[in-house]
């Protein structure tokens, strides 16, 4: 679950 938390937080960021 750690890595989706991190791939979502990346594609988050990504958006910004």
């Amino acid at each position: 679950m750690e890595q989706v938390l991190g791939d979502q937080l990346a594609w988050f960021k990504e958006k910004d």
